[in-house]
């Protein structure tokens, strides 16, 4: 019950218990739709051709990290999405609603959520949580940087 009561108190779209560094920290990781960024995969190559123009690629070098990049984002969205749905864990939205072990049910509770591209209002993901996705896509295109230029310590500016 602790994580519950952690997730209800810290992930509410209004919280008295959230710092503003967690606020922040809790949009980026939640960004889809925000301007300028996008879904993971678009960010993913923004980050991409940063590194690749301060790496002075050649022409060729970026038709290969560019294939290798959207290939393996492929391939980890196919896992990801797959995982997702075999450990079918809910969200915190589903089971602050409708837990049934505990009498601290809150059929209101709207979290933080997903910000938007500033039209609207944020949102909240349809799909399951767990496995993330942004950290699967993540993990993913920086394992390909650290192979293509056999180095894991690249700096960059986004």
């Amino acid at each position: 019950m602790n994580d519950f009561n952690e997730v209800r108190a810290f992930g509410a779209r209004v919280s008295v218990n959230r710092t503003s560094d967690q606020t922040e920290i809790g949009s980026f990781w939640t960004y889809d739709g925000a301007p300028k960024l996008g879904v993971p995969p678009r960010l993913c190559n923004q980050i991409v051709r940063v590194i690749a123009l301060q790496q002075s690629n050649s022409l060729e070098d970026n038709a290969r990290l560019f294939a290798l990049v959207n290939y393996v984002m492929s391939d980890a969205g196919i896992v990801v999405w797959g995982s997702k749905y075999d450990y079918s864990l809910w969200r915190p939205i589903v089971g602050i609603r409708q837990i049934t072990t505990s009498n601290v049910v809150d059929h209101n509770w709207q979290p933080l959520g997903a910000p938007t591209n500033g039209i609207g209002d944020n949102f909240i993901q349809e799909f399951l949580s767990y496995v993330s996705g942004h950290a699967t896509f993540g993990s993913a295109v920086f394992y390909v940087l650290w192979r293509f230029y056999d180095a894991d310590d690249i700096s960059f500016e986004f």
